[in-house]
């Protein structure tokens, strides 16, 4: 059994590493430059808190911690919440390919900029 679980643990390394690979990419050319060190922080913090939180809980509230089927409901939706993120990524992001950010926050932010301020001299 402890062959099979350094495996399963090996094979789920893999899935991590891709998704701080994923994160370390991406974070960045979500975020307006002149904000993007604040966000990416905050981003990552939420993360952490997060996963502490539900850890503790399933460590110490009595109805987690002793039972399996609650404690893998959890970490079930923990999983289909990621995976809505990348589907509401993949359907309504923007394609970062070969563009510098700076050109990522003209495109993006400068529209929104223009637009509010035309509606300010409205």
């Amino acid at each position: 059994m402890s062959w099979l679980m350094l495996a399963l643990f090996a094979l789920n390394f893999v899935t991590v590493e891709l998704t701080w690979a994923s994160r370390a990419l991406l974070e960045p050319e979500l975020f307006p430059t002149k904000v993007r060190g604040l966000y990416i922080s905050l981003v990552r913090m939420s993360v952490w808190v997060v996963t502490g939180v539900i850890t503790g809980l399933m460590t110490n509230l009595e109805p987690l911690a002793t039972d399996f089927t609650v404690a893998a409901l959890v970490m079930s939706l923990v999983a289909v919440a990621g995976a809505a993120g990348a589907a509401y990524r993949r359907f309504y992001g923007f394609e970062t390919a070969n563009r510098s950010l700076v050109g990522l926050d003209i495109y993006h932010v400068g529209p929104l900029a223009e637009h509010k301020k035309a509606a300010e001299n409205h």
